[in-house]
């Protein structure tokens, strides 16, 4: 994987002795990881602090991988609730609209290098406005665009920095009031997925 790991940090304080030494293990060795420790911080030091004073056993041959393939699957699906309140979807629809995007299908090149969108089809009380879901590389910028009308952009995925200079982070919401403009820029080593409505109109 390519983005802070949170998702070991639950399974450190749930999973199993096993899941519990390979969560470490990798922590450890994560490059992604190690440079999100200031946004893990305390959850970093919970996996490091919890072997003061003993040896932990080894992760087992193949329990990172195996331990990664939890963690990957269905990492979108845990924001349904807000992407259909986002795009006002059902939740059947919000659900295979994330669903798509994880399989990497429907995806379109977007607006400058490394950009991709997956235009969103959005129900009735988020008329005009440009709605979709949108995944940057890392490093890659999605270029500087005006807001006609509010923005809302809801990371589900990595995270990105804004020409304003903000931070915005795996489960973090960024809104933006008409007549601003931004750019952003995905973290390095990390990329980002994010939901995004721009509307074309003030509110």
């Amino acid at each position: 994987m390519s983005e802070p790991h949170d998702e070991l940090v639950t399974l450190w304080t749930s999973g199993t002795e096993v899941e519990r030494n390979s969560a470490l293990a990798h922590v450890r060795g994560c490059a992604a990881c190690q440079a999100a420790a200031p946004k893990l911080g305390v959850a970093i030091d919970a996996l490091e602090g919890g072997t003061v004073g003993r040896v932990p056993e080894a992760a087992p041959p193949g329990g990172v991988e195996a331990l990664l393939a939890r963690a990957r699957s269905g990492r979108l699906s845990y924001f349904t609730a807000q992407v259909a309140a986002l795009f006002d979807l059902s939740t059947e629809d919000a659900s295979a609209l994330l669903a798509r995007a994880e399989r990497n299908e429907g995806w379109e090149e977007g607006p400058a290098p490394g950009v991709l969108l997956l235009t969103v089809n959005a129900g009735p009380k988020v008329p005009e406005a440009l709605t979709a879901l949108v995944k940057l590389a890392s490093g890659a910028t999605f270029p500087l665009h005006p807001h006609f009308g509010p923005e809302r952009v809801l990371v589900l995925e990595g995270g990105y920095r804004d020409s304003t200079g903000v931070e915005v982070w795996r489960g973090e919401v960024q809104d933006m009031a008409p007549g601003t403009e931004h750019d952003f820029v995905a973290f390095d080593g990390i990329g980002c997925v994010c939901a995004s409505v721009n509307a074309l109109m003030p509110a």
